[in-house]
């Protein structure tokens, strides 16, 4: 009896020492090596434009690979990203059916603009300096990869390359990239945590799904060398956006992450994204219902 006590106690401080021990979670990759990874976006979009409903779904998957150029004794990285695979589907009953995937084939219509540009996207690299935290310092590589785009589009007319230039900046500019890549990474806590603690980070996103991530991050469970986060967003309005395209939505996040302990890379991801807002296109507002189903590996 005085056995099983002794025993029950034991065990049940160990127990609360294992629940104690601190972690700390930080992105750690090895200098020299390539990392995968790839993003599958699935959504439900409800517009409305001039009082008509207009619903379409939209499918897109970017894969990228990763190369750790140098590492220094900070912790500092300096990546080299290659957008390596490009899915794209979208239907409406305005626009048909419009796919793109690139493992499959490099044939894209050619009155399918956004097709083309998912097609000139595949191959293309940067650089970021990117430290332990997931904070991006540095972004190089943005113009010509830019440039590059409209070469492989096949667009001859300066004025339209121009015009291409400014829509593209949106979405592949260095302040969209920086602010792309924080929302994916940016998420270790400032100081080791235990199970149950939370902290909170902010993300931020441009273009045409302008916002501000507010995320609160809890570490629930260490378990083979994984860590399993669960995310709470709050999403609201990116005022500090000074792009044309005017665009202000709001909404929340939830889900859960899976974090290798050694590197911090994330291993699996399933989030959930809904928004309310609206868009504006050239003066007129655009209302927008978002539900998405976002899928990290």
């Amino acid at each position: 009896m005085k056995k099983n006590l002794i025993f029950t106690l034991i065990y049940s401080c160990l127990a609360q020492i294992a629940i104690a021990q601190t972690t700390t979670l930080k992105l750690n990759l090895e200098k020299g090596k390539t990392y995968f990874q790839r993003i599958d976006t699935e959504q439900k979009i409800a517009q409305n434009i001039l009082g008509q409903n207009v619903d379409m779904t939209q499918t897109i998957g970017l894969g990228y690979k990763i190369d750790v150029l140098n590492k220094d004794s900070k912790g500092n990285m300096t990546w080299k990203i290659t957008y390596n695979t490009v899915k794209m589907t979208q239907e409406s009953a305005v626009t048909g059916k419009i796919e793109f995937d690139s493992e499959k084939s490099t044939q894209v219509d050619a009155s399918n603009p956004l097709g083309m540009a998912m097609r000139a996207l595949v191959g293309q690299t940067l650089e970021v300096v990117i430290n332990s935290l997931g904070e991006i310092t540095d972004v190089k590589g943005t113009e010509q990869m830019i440039e590059s785009m409209i070469e492989k589009m096949g667009v001859t007319s300066e004025a339209q390359k121009q015009q291409m230039r400014e829509s593209m900046k949106k979405e592949y500019g260095k302040d969209a990239v920086k602010n792309s890549f924080e929302g994916s990474f940016g998420f270790y806590p400032e100081k080791p945590v235990k199970i149950g603690d939370t902290w909170v980070r902010k993300a931020k996103k441009m273009g045409m799904q302008s916002m501000v991530l507010e995320n609160t991050f809890k570490l629930l469970e260490i378990k083979n060398g994984m860590a399993k986060i669960e995310v709470n967003s709050k999403i609201s309005p990116n005022t500090e956006d000074k792009n044309e395209t005017k665009s202000e939505f709001s909404g929340k996040q939830t889900g859960f992450q899976w974090v290798d302990l050694k590197t911090g890379w994330v291993k699996d991801a399933n989030l959930k994204q809904d928004l309310k807002g609206k868009v504006n296109f050239q003066g007129m507002d655009v209302e927008m219902n978002i539900e998405s189903n976002i899928y990290i590996k």
